[in-house]
């Protein structure tokens, strides 16, 4: 049997209870701030189906602060990229006017001419609208909505579709024209998929139970509650659900940490529609926020979900959603960086992170779009090699002491998303302590640099007094 450097266990260990960042996306900004005059109170929407991807933004004329209209109406614009993200067209259409910002606005690509926007702006007859496009976002038009309050739509083909809107669900065979109501409605439904032939699903927000058709709500079927356990479910929030073409589908939240008074990004899995579902993301040592937007498309390898935290960071996953980790964004224009939110991410053909966010600058908050490609980290490699320290005390609430290291080598210390957060050289004596205790408390790695190489030689906790 193969036998492994002391180090190089104590670093795989570190890894099972918090994956360090083995790649990050290398971004650069390819729309923001303003189209035209007008500024934007920031984009409300993103999806992308292949390399078409489309995004919904709302302006804000004669804004001195950037938060909000002070004279006159703002407007919805409408953005689309047919080449992955990487140019934007503008559709900006003044009519499309509205007196507050929007709030849960959806967007579902049909396909590359078909695309539906949806959701709830201002008041009166604007408070809840359906627009759509059939060229590919060259012109958008509104269409009437059954009612108000809007929650979700969901199109299987350019004439199927469905509804949420207050306290029912709809559903259309002319393209939205026409809706109408379904007798069938469990309460605090959050999220729709219309899947052709007659086959709908519902989600349920607060339980994550799954409400099924096959013949056109003749007949229901529901699965339980993704937590059947209330001592497990507690502090489990659900905000929305990703549909698959198939039975599998990821459910996105939070999960509240009371003692902490924070919270987390959850993510569940399910692959046989909803029946049994598996915890895949609930790191509450990690990166905390939640994850609002549900994420991209479920039905590839490669899956990525936006973290709303101050963290420059997004969830991604190479397995089809089984296994998640978080990797860093970064921007290749220092002045951008991602706070606050994300409004949206979502992948190309190619692979590619498209994403709408949130930023300050010059004390001005605004939005922008951004396209990354994701690179593996040269600090984390399949061939690792190891160097043997020592390091106490662990957990330490102060100070770090390592031992055993090389004269003249460099000790990095990183945090979860591989920054470098301490780095310091080993002085001849060989012993090298590192004052740590202004750090915010959780796990950090400890890097040797020697040789031309990042070696990894532990990992060490940070705990309170």
């Amino acid at each position: 049997m193969k036998k492994f450097h002391t180090s190089l266990i104590i670093f795989v260990g570190w890894v099972a209870v918090v994956p360090p960042t083995r790649a990050q996306f290398l971004c650069k900004v390819t729309d923001g701030e303003r189209i035209g005059s007008n500024l934007y109170s920031g984009y409300r929407a993103l999806t992308c189906n292949g390399n078409d991807c489309t995004v919904v933004a709302e302006t804000v004329p004669d804004s001195a602060n950037g938060f909000g209209p002070v004279n006159g109406f703002g407007h919805l614009v409408f953005l689309h990229s047919s080449d992955g993200g990487h140019t934007w067209a503008v559709q900006d259409d003044p009519s499309f006017a509205r007196d507050s910002m929007g709030t849960d606005i959806r967007i579902d690509q049909i396909d590359s001419l078909n695309i539906i926007a949806s959701g709830n702006f201002g008041s009166g007859p604007w408070f809840s609208s359906i627009f759509r496009t059939t060229d590919g976002g060259v012109t958008w038009h509104q269409q009437p909505a059954p009612t108000e309050g809007i929650g979700g739509i969901s199109f299987s083909t350019a004439e199927d579709g469905i509804v949420l809107a207050g306290l029912g669900v709809f559903t259309t065979t002319d393209g939205g024209m026409h809706w109408e109501s379904i007798s069938f409605y469990p309460g605090n439904v959050s999220r729709c998929h219309a899947y052709g032939n007659g086959k709908y699903r519902l989600f349920q927000g607060n339980t994550g139970k799954i409400y099924t058709t096959t013949d056109n709500w003749a007949t229901v079927d529901s699965t339980p509650a993704i937590f059947s356990d209330p001592v497990q479910g507690a502090g489990h929030i659900f905000e929305d659900c990703k549909f698959g073409s198939g039975d599998t589908m990821i459910a996105c939240g939070f999960h509240n940490n009371f003692a902490k008074d924070t919270s987390y990004p959850y993510l569940a899995r399910t692959t046989d529609g909803g029946e049994h579902w598996v915890t895949v993301y609930d790191d509450t040592t990690g990166a905390y926020g939640d994850i609002y937007y549900p994420p991209s498309d479920v039905n590839r390898d490669t899956i990525i979900a936006g973290v709303n935290t101050w963290l420059n960071a997004v969830l991604c996953s190479t397995d089809n959603g089984t296994t998640w980790e978080i990797d860093s964004l970064r921007f290749n224009d220092e002045q951008y960086r991602f706070e606050n939110q994300d409004d949206g991410v979502g992948l190309n053909s190619d692979g590619d992170l498209v994403g709408a966010f949130d930023y300050w600058t010059n004390s001005v908050f605004t939005s922008f779009l951004t396209i990354g490609q994701r690179v593996t980290s040269a600090v984390i490699s399949d061939n690792i090699k190891t160097v043997g320290v020592s390091l106490f005390p662990n957990p330490t609430s102060t100070s770090i002491t390592v031992t055993g290291g090389t004269t003249g080598s460099t000790v990095h210390l990183l945090d979860i998303l591989g920054r470098d957060i301490l780095s310091t050289k080993v002085p001849a004596s060989g012993t090298l302590t590192l004052d740590v205790s202004s750090l915010p408390r959780g796990i950090y790695m400890v890097m040797i640099e020697q040789d031309g190489h990042m070696l990894p030689a532990g990992r060490i906790v940070l705990a309170g007094e």
